[in-house]
């Protein structure tokens, strides 16, 4: 089920468009076709999932890398673009598809931690864990990715069970998302039951000549237990969020169709009176 980004952005406050701060050099990108199912109990007649899809890129630094979504950062681009243009889109410059993943994750930042921003439901929230290594069995199994040799490896890690594809072409021991401490960069992941899958698209050596960046208002996020905040988003309704916004406004908040009209109250209901399916890479909570 594709999130209805267009409508509910600027309200909700899940793109911002702050400067960055860079924290280490970019020296190569390589960037992920992701497929996540958002809902597991949204299943078709013939048992297939419906699948969300994102581009994320892995931006690897000298010490820190980044896990992000390149469909969040061009949809963001276009908001600024459209905003400067007095709210109304341009022409000439259509919108591009919106983002399925709203956190970003860094990857040994602060060093030997990985955190994860997550900008959902009209709230900044920021995780911190230990980095866990993850203990691959390798299959010997290969196959080819991008042109590239590629061995299979297996490891169950944070609640999932997961298949890698790594080349030793690329001697990067990272991966998507956490997936990584393979002899070469992981070029394919997906988790037992295919509610994750990250296949690489591209590929690209920077070479330094651009900035890690890390979001100037990382303080804004609100520092809390992984725990915590699973537990919060799997409980939190858009109505919560709705009366929360109209208490700290003083503003009468009211959600409308793509027809512009206003829900009933059985729709509401439906709609906003239940928590939103959350199906993270990590189980372990």
């Amino acid at each position: 089920m594709k999130k209805e980004l267009i409508s509910t952005l600027f309200l909700l406050g899940a793109v911002t468009l702050q400067a960055q701060e860079a924290i280490d050099k970019v020296i190569y990108r390589i960037v992920y076709k992701t497929d996540c199912v958002e809902d597991t109990t949204e299943i078709d007649s013939s048992g297939n999932y419906d699948y969300d899809e994102d581009e994320m890129a892995l931006d690897v630094g000298t010490k820190v890398s980044k896990f992000y979504s390149l469909l969040n950062v061009r949809f963001t681009q276009w908001m600024g673009r459209t905003i400067k243009h007095g709210g109304e889109p341009d022409a000439n410059d259509p919108q591009p598809p919106g983002p399925s993943i709203l956190w970003t994750s860094y990857y040994n930042y602060p060093t030997g931690k990985v955190s994860t921003l997550w900008n959902e439901l009209n709230a900044r929230s920021r995780t911190e864990e230990p980095i866990m290594p993850v203990s691959w069995k390798i299959i010997g199994d290969t196959c080819t990715i991008l042109g590239y040799h590629c061995t299979k490896a297996e490891a169950k890690y944070k609640g999932r069970q997961w298949t890698a594809w790594y080349t030793e072409d690329i001697p990067i021991d990272q991966g998507p998302w956490q997936l990584g401490g393979l002899p070469g960069m992981i070029l394919k992941a997906c988790d037992s039951h295919r509610q994750w899958i990250f296949t690489a698209i591209k590929l690209e050596q920077v070479n330094g000549k651009e900035e890690l960046a890390l979001d100037k208002g990382w303080k804004k996020y609100e520092l809390i237990a992984k725990s915590k905040y699973y537990k919060w988003r799997r409980t939190t309704t858009k109505d919560d969020m709705v009366r929360q916004i109209s208490a700290v406004s003083g503003v009468k908040v009211t959600f409308v169709d793509k027809n512009g009209e206003e829900y009933s109250p059985e729709e509401y209901r439906k709609e906003f009176m239940s928590a939103d399916p959350f199906n993270p890479p990590d189980l372990s909570e």
